[in-house]
């Protein structure tokens, strides 16, 4: 893979204490800022530095750490960001630690936004689902993540209520028939819509593909949608008609999408069946596995499709 020939300048800069520094070994990533030991996820390559051509990304299932990989994507190349990252309540997850320390995920999370902003063309948006977490520990996530991506400029457009339809299974009602500790169980979760520098994504008409109905029942943003049903070795992934919905309304086709945390593939599928192009990212090889063989499958479905 070629290096894009605009290098700034080599070296890399710490996100919390802004030292920047030259190593010894440039193509060797640091583990911690020699300056405040800030753990690698708020060091960050300098603006200009290592940055790949977006053709070695694109309608690629990329197997490595987020922010080593997001690093490398170009500026202004991404039109539409998808993704649910770890909620960080235990999840067993083959290779990312699901019980940091909150402010600990809340720093590497920013960092990451961080990212996702500068790899989005103008206009662009990043669609982020995420629930509050717990019952009787309430932790308004959704919240925090809504004020990390404002303060990073990023404009918060609206939000869309999936409703799970989930709450047959309901075991913990808190102070049952009493007003003394009653629980609201969560049944549904958020999709958060940010863009970037701007409200409208540039584009030809033509490749606006979503029907009158798709885009009359879609606006409405109550989407009852069942979760996945299909797991396949993964703790949480996206149902395809909720990444249908946001790509079909928010994207063009030959766009591309992104989703850093890609999981098992949803979105990389999905993207795939409607015309986009996809750039999915995961920590864990078993995911990578598991999406490279669900976009093999869809590909020989889709050819036979044609064939017939």
């Amino acid at each position: 893979m070629q290096q894009e020939v605009s290098i700034v300048k080599r070296g890399f800069k710490c996100l919390r204490c802004q030292h920047e520094w030259v190593p010894f070994n440039i193509n060797q990533e640091p583990s911690v800022c020699p300056s405040c030991k800030s753990p690698y996820w708020n060091v960050q390559r300098k603006r200009g530095f290592g940055r790949l051509d977006i053709k070695n990304f694109e309608n690629k299932i990329i197997n490595g750490d987020v922010l080593d990989i997001l690093s490398k994507i170009p500026n202004d190349s991404v039109h539409l960001a998808i993704t649910s990252p770890p909620y960080n309540v235990g999840k067993n997850y083959d290779s990312h630690n699901d019980k940091m320390n909150y402010q600990e995920y809340l720093d590497w999370l920013e960092n990451v936004w961080l990212e996702t902003q500068r790899v989005l063309v103008k206009g662009g948006r990043f669609c982020l689902n995420i629930a509050p977490t717990g019952i009787k520990d309430f932790v308004p996530i959704h919240h925090d993540f809504t004020n990390q991506l404002r303060r990073l400029g990023m404009k918060f457009r609206t939000e869309i209520i999936w409703y799970k339809q989930t709450m047959l299974k309901r075991t913990a009602w808190g102070s049952w028939k009493s007003p003394a500790n009653p629980h609201i169980v969560p049944s549904w979760e958020y999709v958060l819509i940010f863009s970037k520098d701007g409200d409208k994504l540039e584009g030809n008409y033509k490749d606006a593909d979503i029907t009158a109905q798709e885009f009359k029942d879609f606006s409405d943003g109550f989407w009852k949608i069942q979760p996945e049903r299909q797991r396949n070795g993964h703790p949480a992934p996206f149902p395809e008609d909720l990444i249908y919905r946001l790509v079909k309304f928010y994207s063009y086709k030959g766009n591309r999408v992104l989703d850093m945390f890609g999981g098992t593939g949803t979105v990389a599928a999905v993207s795939h069946k409607t015309g986009r192009n996809f750039i999915h990212i995961d920590v864990s090889k078993e995911y990578c596995e598991t999406a490279k063989r669900r976009l093999e499958k869809i590909k020989i479905e889709m050819s036979q499709t044609k064939i017939n």
